[in-house]
């Protein structure tokens, strides 16, 4: 039985984002091992579930530390010499610049890689920041060499890594229509154009999640429309690209 590694910055993205995938390939007779860097009990239940073995790790899933990185990619030499995966699968960047560096160094394991979007890495709007940008563009071409196939959920993504020349030519991209939804847990329902119509954006609380321009189409469509409402639902982040508390109050007082 090949066994698959499944390598996370987010643990539980593993059920709200991944778990119809992980029956797909337990299904297809794959043994399953994930790996995230936060404990969650609702993860972790319904993992065990499904007979899906999960293993927590330790990494900052924010900012810059070369000495607590390191310890990560050694973290991950330890495990996949120990359990001797025939393929590894990472999503978000931590994970699969670490585990696939990891892969790399240990040799004989498959490697793909999903591509979930660029981050703050590349958010160049400061000095630190195009540091930073430049670090990971140089880990990507390390992590991703020889990859068997990177997956992208946007062609912006997929044309910046080809532009930075982070993805060799040999290397094989595919473009995916995003996470998707399981419609037998989220149901359609049709709107009452009679009632009021609410609209909420659930994110963290950033720009470059577009929360500028949800502002910006419900200032417009409230103009027109009485009978609709705007609501955010999210958390502040520190980071340079956040929404502060200032801008959020000025949104709220202005309705």
């Amino acid at each position: 039985m090949k066994r698959i590694a499944v390598t996370c910055g987010y643990t539980p993205s593993l059920i709200n984002f991944r778990k119809e995938f992980l029956l797909s390939l337990q299904s297809k007779g794959l043994l399953l091992k994930t790996y995230g860097p936060q404990y969650d009990p609702r993860t972790q239940q319904m993992l065990n579930k499904h007979d899906i073995h999960f293993q927590k790790f330790n990494m900052e899933t924010t900012g810059l530390n070369p000495f607590l990185d390191l310890l990560v990619i050694r973290y991950f030499i330890k495990e996949f010499k120990k359990h001797k995966p025939d393929i590894l699968f990472a999503y978000t960047i931590k994970a699969v610049i670490y585990a696939s560096i990891a892969a790399r160094v240990v040799g004989g394991i498959k490697r793909y890689a999903l591509i979930t979007g660029l981050g703050s890495a590349f958010e160049q709007s400061s000095l630190t920041l195009k540091i930073t940008s430049r670090l990971a563009v140089f880990l990507y071409r390390l992590a991703l060499k020889n990859a068997q196939t990177v997956f992208f959920q946007n062609k912006d993504d997929e044309l910046f890594f080809r532009q930075n020349q982070i993805l060799s030519n040999q290397t094989k991209s595919v473009i995916i229509n995003g996470s998707g939804v399981n419609l037998t847990e989220f149901r359609y329902s049709p709107v009452n154009p009679r009632a009021t119509i609410t609209f909420l954006l659930i994110a963290r609380l950033l720009k470059n999640k577009g929360i500028p321009e949800f502002v910006e189409a419900a200032r417009t469509l409230k103009k027109k429309y009485n009978h609709l409402n705007f609501n955010i639902l999210g958390y502040f982040y520190d980071n340079p690209n956040g929404i502060s508390r200032s801008e959020m109050k000025s949104w709220q007082d202005q309705g």
